[in-house]
């Protein structure tokens, strides 16, 4: 029983590899056949891939057959051509070299095309070609390259004779074909009324739209602009149409504010900074005035010179010369500060000091007063140049604040 068994599963084994090893008889090749393409448009962004398609009916394999592409208004110039069971490049047309292919199922009778980086250029008719020994067949494609433009750029001025109603524009370009237009508020309700549209095609085909309406806005109202070619390829924009101020009657625009403001703030700064000159330039000349009066003052009053280069050594001070009427005795000593000056007899400050190589001689024992602070005249000139060169400085500083800080109000940044 068990041999049996075996012996009938060992024969159908057998028999299954006899079936599948015997080579099934090839599709015939019909004399003639259809091709089977798209009704409508295929349509594409730019930028993107697309496929024609193309299938021949019934289902068989064309590898042998020749399979060109080309556009309808120029067929010396294919976009593919398929022929001795190869790509033909050196026959097919520039613009197309390294874009196109075959989807590879020639053996089953397709024959679409596939277009990489699709371009505005490539729209129109293109032509799927097959033919065999005994027959040829052809059918037509229409490609339809869209091009989605520029956002929305929308405006707002004041409507002509004034009123409650304010002149909305909305601007887009670079479209392909050309778009529509559409105006909704913020209940999202489509605005019809008083809407005007304008286009203009440029020379590469691509298509600028304008468009405008009459709107009575309100402070919390917005307004969409929506320009597309279908739900999938649109942009929009959005704006608070209200003029600046709420009232298209006595609102001002930035700009007409500025144009006064910045103006008059430019000459206080201007006055302020020539008050501040003319102010500090009066206090130095009374300052200096004063200085050099008080100093003459002193020197005037005063009969005794200093020498050339008055020193001191060990509280004695040197007075001969000349120059001074009281002569000191060869030997000068001094006792409880007195100095003894056989017979004349000078009294000299408690605690003598000499500082600034200048000698204190004020005291009520002395004919002669010494100036609070002695100056020279080349000293007097030299400090008169430095009160000089300090109020330039001043003056130079003033004038560049203002002029800074002018450029600094211009440079804000103003909202055409």
């Amino acid at each position: 029983m068990v041999m049996l068994i075996f012996s009938a599963g060992l024969c159908l084994t057998l028999l299954s590899v006899a079936v599948l090893t015997v080579p099934i008889p090839a599709q015939p090749v019909p004399e003639t056949f259809t091709l089977t393409v798209p009704d409508g448009p295929i349509s594409s962004q730019s930028g993107s891939s697309v496929s024609l398609l193309c299938q021949v009916s019934p289902i068989f394999n064309i590898k042998p057959f020749e399979v060109k592409w080309y556009r309808s208004d120029d067929i010396n110039k294919p976009t593919l051509l398929y022929k001795d069971h190869k790509i033909q490049e050196a026959l097919m047309d520039p613009r197309f070299r390294g874009r196109v292919s075959l989807t590879g199922e020639l053996e089953r009778g397709d024959a679409s095309l596939r277009l990489e980086r699709v371009t505005l250029e490539d729209s129109g008719e293109f032509v799927c070609y097959i033919a065999s020994n005994k027959w040829y067949e052809k059918a037509r494609v229409v490609l339809a390259v869209s091009v989605t433009g520029s956002q929305p750029v929308i405006s707002v001025a004041e409507a002509r004779g004034g009123g409650s109603q304010v002149n909305v524009t909305c601007s887009s370009e670079g479209w392909s074909p050309q778009p529509r237009v559409t105006w909704r508020n913020k209940e999202g309700t489509e605005i019809t009324n008083g809407q005007e549209v304008q286009n203009t095609t440029d020379s590469q085909g691509l298509v600028s739209v304008s468009s405008w309406l009459l709107y009575s806005p309100s402070e919390s109202d917005w307004l969409s602009c929506i320009v597309f070619l279908s739900d999938e390829w649109k942009t929009e924009g959005r704006i608070l149409p209200a003029l600046p101020g709420g009232d298209s009657k006595k609102g001002f625009t930035v700009n007409q504010v500025l144009l006064v403001v910045l103006p008059v703030l430019f000459l206080v700064i201007i006055i302020c900074a020539l008050c501040f000159i003319i102010v500090f330039k009066r206090k130095g000349q009374i300052d200096q005035g004063l200085n050099v009066a008080e100093t003459k003052r002193l020197i005037k009053g005063n009969t005794v010179q200093t020498p050339a280069n008055p020193t001191t050594a060990d509280n004695q001070v040197d007075l001969q010369g000349p120059e001074n009427p009281v002569q000191s005795p060869a030997n000068l000593t001094t006792t409880d500060n007195e100095d003894k000056l056989e017979g004349n007899t000078v009294q000299t400050p408690a605690n003598p000091t000499t500082a600034d190589n200048q000698v204190d001689l004020q005291g009520p024992e002395n004919p002669v007063q010494s100036p609070a602070n002695l100056t020279t005249t080349d000293n007097e000139d030299k400090l008169e140049g430095k009160v000089i060169e300090r109020k330039h400085l001043f003056d130079i500083r003033i004038i560049l604040f203002a002029g800074n800080l002018f450029n600094l109000i211009c440079a804000l940044p103003v909202e055409m």
